[in-house]
């Protein structure tokens, strides 16, 4: 289910999650934290692991995942508030 709802293909998502996947990309991580409905300070937690940047609240885009994360929104939903704000999608549906 949270792989579903991350819009991660299944694979990937069971390479990072079994740790055969080095350093995936910051949005997938993110997407995978928003599907899992992660606090913002376990979502940073998760980035942090994963060696990825953390939030940065002055970014407009990270400020943008911020809202979602406190919101609860899923992946779908933050694409359309990112790409409403003029701003790259999290993830690119096919």
């Amino acid at each position: 289910m949270i792989i579903t709802k991350s819009q991660l293909e299944q694979i990937y998502a069971y390479h990072i999650f079994a740790g055969r996947k080095k350093n995936p990309s910051r949005n997938k991580i993110l997407a995978l934290a928003l599907s899992m409905e992660l606090t913002q300070k376990e979502a940073q937690r998760l980035l942090y692991y994963a060696g990825s940047e953390r939030l940065y609240p002055k970014n407009a885009w990270d400020s943008v995942i911020i809202y979602a994360l406190n919101n609860k929104m899923s992946v779908d939903e933050t694409n359309a508030l990112l790409l409403k704000l003029s701003q790259a999608p999290l993830i690119q549906n096919v």
